[in-house]
């Protein structure tokens, strides 16, 4: 737990832009890797099993579980959290949020259950029977393509209400943003 001179100080430090863009990209740099290679563990995968369920080998998770790299894409997030079968978030947050969570880190902050360990009734279910595609595993989230938004659609059942995005896929830009269908 951090003390509150602890945090003024790095406030005071993070008044600079540069400190602050400084902050965010070692804070994703640390944490993701730490996380990756926490979840890969905690499920009893080596890398190499971890990189077959990826389609990818194992130097590629090698390199995803090394602090001092940084290039993770968004796409490359999205197949590590369908091969660890756990959710992803990426999300603008206050700094304050973005702060306590860097001060009070704790080993408990590694840990994340998979699916199965969240929803053990639902794993020998058949997928939602408004899906079209057979699986999820089916679904591009977990192949090779990042899903637009009808996929992410079809997830949700039909709601447009939540705000699914999608650029048309001619890449020029974001339509439908929050509007109902």
């Amino acid at each position: 737990m951090s003390t509150t001179l602890e945090r003024d100080q790095v406030v005071t430090t993070l008044r600079d832009p540069q400190a602050r863009k400084a902050f965010v990209a070692e804070e994703i740099a640390s944490r993701l890797p730490m996380k990756i290679r926490s979840l890969r563990i905690a499920q009893g995968l080596s890398q190499q099993q971890l990189a077959l369920r990826m389609g990818k080998k194992q130097t590629w998770v090698s390199k995803l579980e090394d602090p001092n790299y940084a290039g993770f894409s968004l796409r490359t997030l999205l197949e590590m959290a369908c091969a660890l079968e756990v959710g992803l978030e990426v999300d603008f947050v206050a700094f304050s949020r973005l702060l306590d969570r860097a001060l009070n880190f704790s080993e408990a902050d590694l840990h994340v259950p998979r699916f199965r360990e969240e929803f053990p009734e639902s794993v020998n279910r058949r997928a939602v029977p408004r899906m079209t595609a057979g699986s999820f595993r089916d679904l591009p989230i977990c192949g090779n393509e990042v899903p637009d938004a009808s996929v992410c659609h079809q997830i949700l059942g039909g709601r447009s209400d939540l705000g699914v995005v999608s650029n048309g896929g001619d890449g020029r830009g974001v339509e439908g943003y929050g509007q109902t269908a």
